[in-house]
């Protein structure tokens, strides 16, 4: 079929913006156009593909104006693609998908490679002049000598980066990994109370039954390491991650389960003879036995023997990703800036940004960190480790003491059971009402770690505000107060520890109210002989001094608490 009858334009690059470009997207026979030169492009991924510019705009449509560049040879064929999209509020240029697209780049056939994109970029300066266009990551065998060139090298800046990759199959690291003692270990850690599943999940019906449990662990792990929720701040990411489902062969979703519980989930896309990593989450409950390491190494193996090739573990700093490749390989950052005077402050920039590097030499790595421990704790961030770990919660010295209270009183104590109980999506509400509170990702880091080290979350949460978070640390092995903590508890003790009760629930009483179920339920525990309650519940410190003092009467719980 010519390209007469499916669109007016021969022999040129054209841009198609707006009520014309969903035009086409829904168009059949434009779709099975652009599948076709996905296939004959050897660099294209999925991000490439019709199905996934459908499910993002399908998701995304009320922010996204759709913008598509393309060329049609003189009988009308589709010989290149370049798919775009505008941000309605800032006008804003960017690839199909923006952030959720791993890999941004122009599809065309081997002849008009570079021709296309020189011209697409053309055609984008006469219409958007001054526009700004980055595409990050142009995947592995992607044209890019054309950024050479004279006329093109005062406005197209690339940058080399490296990709972690896993190789699949018959003779690769991924069978004798798999039999190491310690993840044969951990493998048999979590199968001990339940069986022990990798499920393929392959519709969106399927997928809507674990996505909220993905979503909240993706988001407490991103908010304790990156200060970002790419869940709760992106409402249509949920939407996306099921209509994805509905293009077939696009993406690739394996949830690690124990029981009925999701351990790990891998929410990927397909490119060719690989699958990527893309949303990866691991229960926090599970945290000690790598449920996130498992699961990429059984979803590998598995992989690897239906035939596929690679893991793409996919660029980024993630210290997992390096662990797990076996080998890497080439991707790049393009940026294009049509502005000329744009273009050059921003090589200047990247140029500095390099000459700081060489000149720093190996002092470069250490500045690295310490800008990296400012980030995430502010100028605590360059105290000694010791320090840091004592004040990294709250910037002061803290020292609480505590007090016991006997299971026989504990068990007298009613309880109205108002908190929630590990509610991850509580803790994710949390918000700094001052300058002096945790940031939030301080908070999330936090719960995060007492999560791991098996405490539980009790919280309160009203419109959407976490009113009152408070834990209570249960026996276990080794038992400390908290990660941080180096001194421990008594044996087969709880310790009730408060955390944060918002600034205008203070005079409501949730604290004791929080007091009185954590009291109820520690009683309950087995093997538990002793309850520590702070002294002090006015010092919302998590670093303490183990002195239990003199056996407490119900007047002195409830004043301890009060708040």
């Amino acid at each position: 079929m010519t390209g007469s009858s499916i669109y007016p334009w021969r022999s040129s690059v054209d841009l198609i913006r707006g009520e014309m470009a969903g035009e086409l997207l829904i168009n059949e026979a434009f779709e099975q156009a652009w599948s076709a030169l996905v296939k004959q492009c050897p660099w294209s991924t999925a991000c490439q593909s019709p199905g996934f510019a459908e499910a993002w705009f399908a998701a995304y449509i009320m922010r996204f104006e759709p913008l598509l560049i393309v060329e049609h040879d003189e009988v009308g064929r589709l010989i290149g693609l370049l798919p775009l999209a505008i941000e309605r509020a800032s006008g804003k240029i960017v690839h199909v998908g923006a952030e959720q697209a791993e890999y941004q780049v122009w599809i065309a056939t081997d002849l008009n490679s570079t021709s296309f994109i020189e011209a697409a970029l053309d055609v984008l300066a006469s219409d958007f002049p001054g526009c700004r266009l980055h595409l990050q990551y142009l995947p592995p065998g992607s044209p890019v000598q054309w950024c050479n060139k004279a006329r093109h090298n005062s406005r197209a800046f690339i940058v080399e980066k490296k990709r972690p990759v896993l190789t699949l199959g018959p003779g690769s690291s991924v069978e004798d990994s798999l039999r190491k003692k310690s993840n044969k270990s951990r493998i048999n850690r979590l199968r001990k109370t339940d069986p022990l599943s990798l499920v393929e999940v392959r519709t969106r019906s399927e997928l809507e039954r674990y996505i909220d449990s993905i979503a909240e662990y993706c988001d407490l792990r991103q908010g304790a390491i990156n200060s970002s929720l790419p869940f709760k701040e992106d409402p249509q990411k949920r939407e996306f991650c099921l209509k994805l489902l509905e293009k077939p062969g696009i993406a690739h979703v394996s949830i690690l389960k124990v029981g009925d519980a999701v351990a790990a989930a891998n929410i990927g896309l397909i490119s060719r003879t690989s699958v990527s990593v893309g949303v990866l989450a691991h229960s926090p409950f599970l945290a000690e036995h790598s449920p996130g390491k498992i699961l990429i190494l059984l979803l590998a193996q598995t992989l690897g023997r239906q035939g596929l090739l690679e893991l793409d573990l996919t660029p980024g700093g993630d210290m997992y990703k390096d662990r797990s490749a076996d080998h890497y390989d080439q991707v790049y950052v393009l940026s294009v800036h049509l502005d000329r005077f744009d273009f050059l402050w921003h090589r200047l920039r990247v140029r500095i940004r390099a000459a700081a590097t060489q000149a720093l030499g190996r002092h470069g790595q250490a500045l690295s960190s310490y800008r990296k421990q400012i980030s995430r704790y502010g100028l605590r961030g360059l105290l000694p480790d010791g320090l840091l770990r004592s004040t990294y919660r709250t910037g002061r010295l803290p020292i609480m003491h505590f007090n016991t209270v006997s299971l026989e009183r504990a068990r007298q104590i009613s309880s109205r059971n108002v908190c929630n109980i590990n509610c991850i999506s509580d803790l994710l509400c949390y918000e700094p009402e001052s300058r002096n509170d945790r940031s939030k990702m301080e908070f999330l880091l936090a719960a995060s770690q007492r999560l791991e080290a098996g405490d539980r979350a009790y919280t309160i949460v009203e419109g959407g505000v976490l009113l009152h978070c408070s834990w209570l640390s249960l026996p276990k092995s080794g038992h400390k107060v908290a990660p941080f903590d180096t001194i421990e508890a008594p044996p087969n003790s709880c310790v009730l520890l408060d955390d944060y009760t918002h600034l205008e629930a203070h005079k409501r009483g949730l604290a004791q109210l929080s007091l009185e179920q954590r009291l109820a339920d520690a009683a309950a525990e087995p093997n538990v002989e002793t309850i520590l309650v702070p002294a002090d519940a006015d010092a919302r410190s998590h670093q303490h001094e183990m002195t239990p003092r003199n056996e407490l009467d119900d007047a002195a719980i409830r004043k301890a608490v009060s708040m």
